[in-house]
Order: structure tokens, then sequence, then C-alpha cells
């Protein structure tokens, strides 16, 4: 019971980590993100999040690690990434509009090597499409791999093909009475 009450308080006071996303240092890599959505909707709010996975294939049932996220009036956050090994990032958007939400994800496989800055952008059409693309510090861009269908389960509750767009519609019943 005391082990069971300890576990719960770390993760009270320190949330949910990570092992693979790290502290910078030597054998890590960082990944920096710049932005841009040219769609026109999203009035309610835009979403920007960026989750990380163990399986590059999506096959498993894993939900993944939010790693990065933009806050509002804020950028959206580097992050530190272990050197050597492949690593698997999915880039999820989703707007709010009364009525509706629209969302897509984008997601890639590479491998970081050691030291190495990384710029991904993300970009969202107007029609609400993704795409990330990957350069290294110098501004080559990095070999990905990405699958049939994005890795992120957003709203849309299922996998999506890889980059493209989901529209939710909600049906608004007034009654008076």
């Amino acid at each position: 019971m005391k082990f069971q009450l300890l576990c719960i308080t770390v993760l009270f006071v320190g949330g949910c980590a990570s092992t693979e996303i790290m502290a910078p240092s030597a054998t890590t890599a960082e990944l920096a993100m710049d932005i841009e959505s040219r769609s026109s909707g999203g009035g309610i709010g835009q979403n920007w999040h960026v989750w990380k996975y163990q399986d590059a294939t999506c096959q498993t049932a894993e939900k993944g690690v939010r790693v990065a996220r933009k806050r509002k009036d804020r950028p959206m956050e580097s992050i530190h990434l272990p050197a050597g090994r492949p690593i698997t990032l999915a880039f999820w958007y989703i707007e709010a509009d009364f009525g509706q939400n629209r969302e897509c994800s984008y997601t890639w496989t590479f491998t970081p090597q050691m030291g190495e800055t990384y710029r991904a952008k993300l970009d969202v059409s107007p029609r609400v499409q993704c795409h990330a693309t990957l350069t290294d510090a110098a501004g080559a861009t990095v070999e990905t791999t990405n699958p049939e269908n994005s890795c992120v389960i957003g709203a849309y509750r299922q996998r999506v093909r890889n980059g493209e767009p989901a529209t939710i519609k909600y049906k608004i019943n007034v009654q008076h009475y």
C-alpha cells in the first residue's frame, strides 16, 4: 500500500515522463520545430502536438507519448532525442470551429545522430493536410520513412492516411421549450 501511494504521489508531482526523450547531453540530438498553418479555420482554437511512438509501423495499440506541444502565445518547444537509434514521431494538428473539428497528422521515422541539431517544418495546408520536412543543421534534407497511415488516433477515433485531413461535423439541434 505504501509503495502504491508513493508511485501515485510521484506521478502526481512529476507527471508521466518518457524514457526516450532526454535532458540535453552529449549523447542526444536536438529537434526544433517551425510551425505554419495556412488553414482559414480554427476560430475557436488551433492545437499542435508532437507524439513519440515505439513502433514505427504503428501496428501496436500504443497511444504514444506527447513530447511537445504549441501553447498559446509561445513557440513550440524543442526536444532532445536519443541518438543512434530510430525514433518515430507524429505531428498532430487539430482546429476547432463552431460545429466542426478538423485535424491531420503526419508520422515519420529517422535516426538522430549524436550532437546534431535538426529542424522540423510542420506545415498545414488550407485543406488541413499535414506535412513535415526534416533538415539537419546545415539545411540538408534528412531521409525519413513514413507509414501509409499516421500513428495518431485523434478526435476522429481512427488512424487516417499520413498527412490527410479528417473532419468531424456536429449536428446541433436547438429546441425551445
